[in-house]
């Protein structure tokens, strides 16, 4: 992840993280749906007791000597609708839940490499209680594929003065002479490639002295700073799709400090492919989108920098889906050669970021997908100095697909290399397949030699 300081303040609606049935839980209600909503990270330990009434420190909020998580009693007011920890003895296979309350989900469970699930990283009765939130974690491996550890997300925290259920236990606020002076969000949802409105006034209801932000971004995130870092009216740009971790420190009219962390989480539409690659400072590694022809790469077939998006040569592909309207369309960042106001709607698809010099991203965006589509992704290793006068590179690709809102794999690192000008591998990556309604799809990885399918440029002319 990577990480900014922002000086700014909050978000408005609450929603999920897919864009699915998922229950958006207000502060203190008790969501016993199991569904995905955020994400999150498994740095718990071990015990089966997140419920204990003593503390082994003994303070407010604390955490019982071996249990990773915050005990829900600890030092608050009682509680008459709370609701049990649901930790056990032994892990349950796909449940998505640390079952044993042992920092780890689905641990030793068999998967299948590059898919991804949401998970919990707390006790399992907690899950979307409060401000509880699930995470994501990977399926990685070739041999023996294994769930990654889950990250992101949120889990039980000590109870403060908020207006929101800290530590997931049912009950906001139970803290002994509460008057919240802030309104702390639980999490909000925002499409990607869009300005993010950051406003202290939405949860802070006097005039606040400052505000400090700090956001961890989403893997293959730019983190780009906010417009104004000093303004508590300002935005932030969300490059990547995924869940940004917001953290915000408000200082009041009379000094008092108040602090608030929440989750936004950036949801796309349609059929979305995003790349970020680890490599030199200024090279170039391209994305395509393979309509399930078969032709080799580099043609009309294939939407990649040379004929979907507007930098290189102009838009030049009809695949026959309708164009996205203006309102609908997304904000590409300054350089992107995208005016979408100007051409009144945004094609599909598009390469809405072809970045050059740099780790990324770079995303291709389908908004309306037909029923049972399918299409290939492939990852070019164009130059390893940012442009044709480059030369040789090595480096490490990530790609994620999206489908409906859902990311449905994560695949990579991927090592490739180049010989420098536009003379580089290409990494077969995966089939997609839409579903009957044209939102959701089957995502099947692409291996070769028990590894990624990772061919020399001498392939380009093969599907």
């Amino acid at each position: 992840m990577c990480s900014l300081v922002l000086v700014a303040c909050a978000p408005g609606s609450r929603g999920d993280d897919d864009g699915d049935d998922d229950d958006v839980v207000g502060d203190g209600d008790a969501d016993t749906d199991a569904d995905d909503d955020a994400d999150g990270d498994s740095d718990a330990d071990a015990d089966s007791d997140a419920d204990a009434d003593t503390d082994a420190d003994g303070g407010p909020g604390g955490v019982d000597g071996g249990n990773p998580y915050v005990d829900p009693d600890a030092g608050v007011l009682g509680c008459e609708s709370e609701v049990e920890d649901g930790c056990g003895d032994e892990e349950v296979c796909d449940d998505q839940l640390d079952n044993d309350c042992n920092g780890q989900v689905d641990e030793g469970c068999t998967c299948e490499n590059g898919t991804s699930q949401p998970c919990f990283r707390g006790p399992p009765g907690r899950r979307n209680v409060g401000g509880c939130l699930d995470g994501m974690q990977v399926c990685h491996g070739f041999e023996f594929p294994e769930w990654t550890e889950c990250e992101g997300g949120a889990t039980t925290e000590p109870e403060v003065c908020d207006g929101k259920d800290n530590d997931c236990n049912g009950c906001v606020d139970d803290i002994e002479d509460c008057q919240p002076q802030i309104t702390c969000p639980v999490d909000d949802v925002a499409p990607p490639l869009q300005d993010y409105v950051l406003d202290a006034s939405t949860m802070y209801e006097g005039t606040p002295d400052s505000c400090t932000w700090e956001v961890d971004c989403p893997l293959g995130s730019a983190c780009p700073g906010p417009a104004d870092a000093n303004d508590c009216s300002t935005t932030v740009y969300l490059d990547v799709s995924g869940d940004y971790t917001v953290h915000v420190t408000i200082v009041g009219e009379n000094g008092e400090e108040f602090e608030c962390t929440y989750i936004v989480h950036v949801i796309g539409n349609g059929l979305r492919v995003e790349l970020s690659w680890d490599g030199p400072d200024s090279d170039d590694v391209d994305l395509h989108l393979h309509r399930n022809v078969d032709s080799g790469w580099f043609d009309d077939d294939d939407c990649f920098y040379a004929n979907c998006t507007e930098t290189y040569t102009g838009y030049s592909i009809d695949w026959g889906y309708a164009e996205t309207a203006v309102e609908d369309c997304p904000e590409p960042p300054p350089g992107s050669g995208w005016n979408y106001v100007a051409r009144g709607s945004c094609p599909n698809p598009r390469l809405d970021i072809d970045d050059v010099q740099g780790f990324g991203p770079e995303n291709i965006n389908l908004d309306n997908p037909a029923p049972f589509d399918e299409f290939r992704v492939m990852v070019h290793y164009y130059d390893g100095g940012g442009g044709i006068f480059g030369g040789p590179a090595d480096a490490e690709a990530t790609v994620r697909v999206y489908c409906g809102g859902a990311l449905k794999g994560q695949f990579g690192p991927a090592a490739i290399e180049t010989q420098g000008a536009g003379v580089g591998d290409l990494w077969r990556v995966v089939d997609i397949v839409m579903d009957a309604a044209g939102q959701d799809c089957d995502v099947t990885l692409i291996e070769r030699n028990d590894g990624f399918d990772v061919r020399g440029n001498g392939t380009r002319n093969t599907f």
